[in-house]
């Protein structure tokens, strides 16, 4: 009976460690990094405790995006290299690459910055297809952020073309909003200004859809 109470007990830990990490993402959303923080390591002891890899790496790249969005990068990068160190072996593998590039172009080095973007593909058949979809669309996003920063403008086309339709197989709104946003500043600095009007009308649209009153901006 002991053995059935632990079960019972880690499943019910496993389910209230999800929780905390939505409930996390919604206080990080708002702006309230102390609260997301606290949450998101409350949903880390909890896998710990389970011994649960998966959910403890899962919770790691949560608090690595968090203090990104502080701008924290050097203690988000630290503790993405200790992950990809003792969290290989875990589906979250393409996401701790994908947080390094992150780190990488905002700290302006492209090259690397494409170098882990591109790694991260090769870890994302480690997925389910709903989430590896949604993360492909993001990293050719960011792949193609990288190639028009570096003036690779038929690459950066390619990828923005290629993110938005995994963006519109897995119904992410927003990640459409951002791709068509950027896709059409990319085709204005290239002097294309009819194909540069369609998509930013395109992401101007699914704003207003949103009632994103920043994006619509």
């Amino acid at each position: 009976s002991a053995g059935v109470s632990y079960l019972v007990y880690s499943q019910q830990d496993s389910v209230e460690a999800g929780m905390l990490l939505e409930k996390s993402k919604e206080a990080s959303n708002s702006g309230d990094f102390g609260l997301a923080m606290e949450l998101a390591e409350e949903a880390e002891n909890l896998y710990q405790s389970e011994g649960d890899k998966e959910g403890i790496a899962k919770s790691l790249t949560h608090k690595a995006d968090i203090l990104i969005d502080q701008q924290l990068l050097d203690e988000a990068y630290d503790m993405m290299v200790l992950a990809l160190q003792d969290f290989s072996g875990t589906s979250q593998v393409a996401q701790i690459h994908n947080i390094l590039g992150t780190i990488y172009s905002i700290r302006e080095e492209p090259l690397m910055a494409a170098e882990k973007f591109n790694t991260a593909m090769q870890y994302l058949d480690r997925l389910p297809e709903s989430e590896s979809d949604r993360l492909r669309a993001g990293l050719l996003h960011n792949l193609a952020v990288i190639y028009s920063d570096m003036g690779q403008f038929d690459e950066a086309f390619n990828n923005y073309l290629e993110s938005i339709e995994y963006a519109r197989s897995v119904g992410d709104s927003v990640r459409l909003s951002v791709a068509y946003n950027n896709l059409g500043m990319a085709y204005g600095d290239n002097e294309k200004y009819e194909q540069s009007r369609y998509y930013l009308e395109q992401s101007l649209e699914l704003a207003r859809d949103r009632n994103s009153q920043i994006d619509i901006y």
